[in-house]
């Protein structure tokens, strides 16, 4: 069983670039400037903390979860499925929101249940992964 730190931090690690890859799947139907720039800046901050749960893993010696090739095309492939038939760029917006808004709610799950048990950063780090996903909607 894995400790409740590195579950955590696979848990934001995964996430992360579940939301970096779902938005580069994305980018290619944005046309509206503004948009454009506020799905970019998401997928750099999505980028940012997988890469800080990484680093977090490498630093306390711990494994870090694969993403394989073929999880990353899924995740991209799906992302692409979900707007193919999209053509208003509001409905690309809420296509984000919403994903982000799950991705909140999975993360609330894992903080929930491992909150009394994982190290102090992680979590803060978990916070700051699901107060970003949690805020997206204001930013669309």
């Amino acid at each position: 069983m894995k400790n409740p730190t590195e579950e955590l931090l696979g848990e934001i690690y995964i996430g992360a670039r579940s939301g970096c890859e779902a938005i580069h799947g994305i980018l290619p139907k944005v046309t509206d400037p503004a948009l454009m720039r506020k799905t970019t800046a998401q997928m750099e901050m999505y980028c940012a903390l997988s890469h800080k749960a990484e680093k977090m893993m490498q630093d306390k010696q711990m494994p870090c979860p694969s993403f394989p090739l073929t999880s990353r095309l899924a995740v991209r492939g799906g992302m692409i499925m979900e707007t193919m038939s999209v053509t208003e760029q509001d409905e690309l917006a809420q296509i984000l929101r919403s994903a982000a808004q799950n991705g909140a709610g999975r993360m609330r799950g894992t903080v929930y249940a491992l909150s009394g048990e994982a190290d102090p950063d992680a979590l803060a780090l978990a916070q700051r992964m699901m107060g970003f996903e949690e805020n997206i909607g204001g930013t669309f």
